[in-house]
């Protein structure tokens, strides 16, 4: 199960999600005020929180992919469902990249604002890359079974 390329990918994948969906993504300067995008939540500077149906889309997409990941890493013996559940991943990794950009902009306020993201913010595309890595690497491998089973 380890020494296969893919449960590396999907492992550092299920890692660079979870870390997103921890740490602060982006911040945004409003005026004088400058209101902090996590998953979950918008933060500003005197600790209040707001939550809105994006920041809870944002953080299902990527909890969903973690877990995706981590449980296509377990289906090591079953390959063609594991080929579908990464590709499933990707697709919650790039939805999850694309909430993450249209809450960040739509958090400003007026066109004077400012967005600063974070190095977490890149974490999904991150994700994105590995999981595409991992279908490869699991496409060869099916392939390989196939020419096996051809020669015999």
């Amino acid at each position: 199960m380890i020494q296969r390329i893919q449960t590396v990918f999907l492992l550092l994948a299920s890692i660079s999600m979870s870390i997103a969906a921890i740490a602060p993504l982006a911040s945004v300067t409003t005026g004088s005020n400058v209101l902090t995008l996590y998953a979950f939540s918008v933060h500003n500077l005197q600790g209040i929180s707001t939550y809105t149906v994006l920041n809870g889309l944002l953080a299902l997409c990527i909890y969903t992919s973690a877990s995706i990941s981590l449980l296509t890493i377990l289906l090591y013996k079953k390959r063609k469902l594991q080929l579908f559940l990464t590709a499933l991943d990707m697709i919650f990794a790039f939805i999850a990249c694309n909430l993450l950009v249209w809450l960040a902009f739509g958090v400003m306020q007026s066109a004077s604002d400012s967005i600063m993201f974070k190095f977490s913010s890149i974490l999904p595309l991150v994700a994105l890359i590995l999981g595409f890595l991992a279908y490869r690497a699991i496409k060869k491998d099916i392939d390989l079974i196939n020419s096996l089973n051809r020669l015999r």
